[in-house]
C-alpha cells in the first residue's frame, strides 16, 4: 500500500480526511485566517521580547548592552553607540523614564509586532529588535538627547560658509573620492544639496548649492534616496540603509537627462 494514501490509516485521520474533503472550501480559509492573524502577534512566552522587557525591569546595562547590534544609530548629529561600553555610558540618556516606562508595561501580545524579516517592534516603530532579541533601533529622542543635538547643531554652524547657515536640520554628510556633500532640511519638505571639491573644507564657498531636493524611500528596508533638479541634470545621494557587508553606504549620482554620468561611492557617511 502506497504511504500517501489515506487508507489503512487510524480512524481519526480517515475522518480528518473525510473532513477536509467535505469542507474543502472551508479549511483552506481557516488555515489562511489563522497564518494572517498570526504573523503580527508575538505569543507571551516569545523569549527575546520577554526577556528584554525583564532586562529593562531590572535596568541591567551591561546585560542589555551584550544584545544589541552596534553600531546603534541617534538622530544625526549625534554620534551612534559605537560598542558596549559606550551603551552603558549612555543608557540613562537614551532610557529616560518615559521610554523604560512603556517597554516596562508593554504587553508581549498586544504592544510588539512581528514584521516579517524586518524584526519585531514596539507601538508601531518606537523601538525594533531582531528576532534574537537583539536592539536594532530606538526611533525617539529623550529630553537630554534632544537638548544635545540641538547644541550640536549649532556647534556645526559654526563650521560652514556663511551663505548656508540658515537650515532648520541637518540630514547628511558623505564624501566620495573627489567630492564633499551634505543635505540640509530647510523645511516644509525642503531639502538642500551642497557640494564642495573633496579638497575644500564647508567653511569655503560651496561649488553647488541645489534647493527644492526630494526624498524617495524605496520598498520596507529604509533605502532611499534624495533627487535635485538642476536643469537636465539630476543629483542622486542614494542611501542603502539595508546594505550588504562590504557595500558601500550610499552613493552620489548624476544624470544629464536619462543618461548617468558620474557614479562614486561614499567612503565616509554621516546621518
Amino acid at each position: 500500500m502506497k504511504i500517501g494514501s489515506p487508507f489503512g490509516r487510524p480512524i481519526f485521520l480517515l475522518v480528518l480526511y473525510s473532513l477536509i474533503m467535505k469542507k474543502s472550501l472551508l479549511f483552506p480559509l481557516l488555515l489562511i485566517s489563522v497564518f494572517l492573524y498570526s504573523q503580527g502577534q508575538i505569543d507571551k512566552r516569545s523569549n527575546p521580547v520577554v526577556e528584554f522587557i525583564e532586562a529593562i525591569q531590572t535596568a541591567d546595562k551591561e546585560k542589555i548592552a551584550q544584545h544589541v547590534s552596534y553600531p546603534l544609530k541617534r538622530k544625526y548629529p549625534l554620534p551612534a553607540v559605537e560598542h558596549e561600553a559606550d551603551f552603558v555610558l549612555r543608557f540613562d540618556e537614551i532610557f529616560d523614564k518615559e521610554l523604560m516606562d512603556k517597554i516596562i508595561n508593554s504587553d508581549p501580545q498586544n504592544d510588539w509586532s512581528k514584521v516579517g524579516w524586518r524584526g519585531i517592534m514596539l507601538s508601531g516603530g518606537v523601538l525594533w529588535l531582531d528576532t534574537e532579541g537583539r536592539l536594532l533601533a530606538i526611533n525617539r529622542l529623550s529630553q537630554k538627547e534632544k537638548e544635545r543635538r540641538e547644541a550640536m547643531i549649532e556647534e556645526n554652524r559654526l563650521n560652514l560658509h556663511v551663505s548656508i547657515l540658515r537650515y532648520k536640520a541637518p540630514i547628511l554628510q558623505l564624501e566620495t573620492e573627489k567630492f564633499r556633500v551634505r543635505i540640509d532640511d530647510l523645511g516644509d519638505g525642503n531639502y538642500r544639496y551642497v557640494s564642495w571639491p573633496i579638497d575644500k573644507t564647508m567653511r569655503d564657498q560651496p561649488s553647488l548649492v541645489l534647493k527644492k531636493g526630494e526624498v524617495f524611500f524605496e520598498g520596507t528596508g529604509s533605502n532611499h534616496r534624495y533627487e535635485f533638479k538642476s536643469g537636465p541634470y539630476t543629483y542622486i545621494i542614494a542611501i542603502h540603509h539595508m546594505a550588504e557587508d562590504g557595500f558601500p553606504p550610499a552613493h552620489l549620482r548624476v544624470l544629464k537627462k536619462e543618461e548617468r554620468i558620474l557614479n562614486q561611492a561614499a567612503i565616509r557617511l554621516e546621518r
